[in-house]
């Protein structure tokens, strides 16, 4: 199931919004948003009969996992931040 393109791109702007609004916060805090936004932009889903082998060496899928792992490693870090100070 696939969700439809309005939504995709109004989630992308939504999420850019927020990591645009949060650069005043702090140095890093808006770096998982806006990694998050870039995962949902370039998502990919796996067209039907697809081999996983093929399905993972697309580059944007490459892409989606690096930025979906930045975005984890940034929540991690901030909630870091937040419990040190």
């Amino acid at each position: 199931m696939t969700t439809p393109r309005w939504m995709r791109i109004s989630l992308v702007g939504l999420l850019f919004l927020s990591a645009i609004a949060n650069m005043r916060k702090g140095v890093f805090e808006w770096a998982p948003v806006l990694c998050l936004g870039l995962m949902f932009l370039l998502g990919v889903d796996r067209r039907q009969g697809e081999s996983m082998t093929s399905y993972f060496r697309n580059p944007r899928v490459i892409g989606t996992i690096l930025f979906g792992l930045c975005a984890m490693l940034g929540v991690v870090y901030n909630i870091y931040t937040l419990a040190t100070h």
